[in-house]
């Protein structure tokens, strides 16, 4: 089995329709576009550092995940990403 990344998966959208964070070994960037109202969301292009370590089939199988959202929704302070109309990913806000 692949071994898991060293450092958590963490997720960030700005208001200025950027989105960046650490995909557990690199971090990545790119533009998003996100429709609150409509609860639809679309990740462009990512770029990434091209750093090695453990975790990077994790982190390659996150960055295509991505790709794949179209919607999300808020529930009981997560974040929930969702592909189709399943969720793909959950994120727990900061403290």
């Amino acid at each position: 089995p692949s071994e898991k990344p060293m450092r958590p998966i963490t997720l960030l959208i700005a208001a200025d329709g950027k989105v960046s964070g650490c995909a557990g070994v690199n971090r990545y960037f790119g533009p998003v576009i996100c429709d609150d109202a409509a609860g639809t969301i679309r990740f462009g292009t990512l770029g990434a550092t091209m750093m090695a370590g453990p975790g990077l089939e994790y982190e390659r199988a996150y960055l295509k995940m991505l790709s794949t959202v179209d919607s999300f929704s808020i529930s009981g302070g997560r974040l929930l990403l969702k592909s189709g109309g399943n969720t793909v990913a959950e994120f727990t806000a900061a403290k």
